[in-house]
């Protein structure tokens, strides 16, 4: 028996959209029980307030934040652009704003893309990652983490550059996009035209959740230097 290309592809196309009504459906039968939106919110208020640098956020960590991963390890001050990252967060968060109306979830979404904002290079992209602490700190990262990561071409030297790989770019424009079309909020437009050097600062954080006030962003263009070390708690890395 034999079966075209074609075919296959929408059987799997009715299939995942039989998937998608069933589990919609399932969540809003779940979402009717109070514990439910408590154990989301608890959730999204600990990811936040607690795992989130600057609004953005890497691929896993040890439960007391000793040590944090992406494809690498990451420095205190490092987020991940590379998916699963921060930009596939601020998509989580939207969506929970979705299925729920809460605007708590919409403020994390903010947070989420004003990290991404931050991180996005003068021409336009996103790179795999970036470091809150400024160029130098990442240039650091780069001299000795990355330096050692044998087999990950794509991390031994720091162009500055944004790349398409592993979609970090993509997800991140979709995100700025879909903030955008949410309330047609200016802040999301246009961000690839602006210019190498701005000013940005992470929105403040309340009680109930990250704050609504809107992203900006300062990057020095300098070269950075680096010393051959780089230490924190626990883990220290040579050039």
């Amino acid at each position: 028996m034999s079966i075209s290309r074609r075919a296959l592809m929408s059987a799997f196309a009715a299939t995942t959209a039989v998937a998608g009504f069933a589990g919609k459906a399932a969540f809003a039968q779940a979402s009717a029980d109070p514990a439910v939106l408590e154990a989301m919110r608890r959730a999204t208020r600990f990811m936040v307030e607690e795992a989130a640098v600057n609004g953005g956020y890497v691929w896993s960590y040890l439960p007391d934040f000793s040590r944090r991963w992406g494809e690498l390890e990451a420095s205190p001050t490092m987020i991940w652009i590379q998916p699963p990252g921060t930009a596939t967060m601020g998509h989580l968060f939207l969506d929970a704003y979705h299925a729920t109306g809460d605007e708590f979830y919409y403020e994390a979404a903010q947070s989420a893309t004003g990290a991404v904002i931050a991180a996005q290079v003068s021409a336009g992209g996103w790179n795999y990652v970036h470091d809150t602490a400024g160029e130098a700190a990442e240039q650091q990262w780069y001299d000795t983490v990355a330096a050692n990561a044998w087999r990950l071409e794509e991390f031994r030297k720091r162009y500055g550059n944004g790349t398409f790989d592993d979609a970090g770019t993509s997800e991140s424009a979709q995100l700025l996009l879909r903030m955008y079309l949410e309330k047609r909020d200016e802040t999301y437009r246009g961000r690839s035209t602006r210019p190498s050097t701005s000013s940005w600062t992470p929105s403040t954080r309340t009680a109930a959740g990250p704050s609504a006030s809107r992203c900006r962003r300062t990057r020095t263009t300098t070269p950075a230097t680096s010393p051959s070390t780089m230490t924190w708690p626990g883990r220290t890395w040579s050039s």
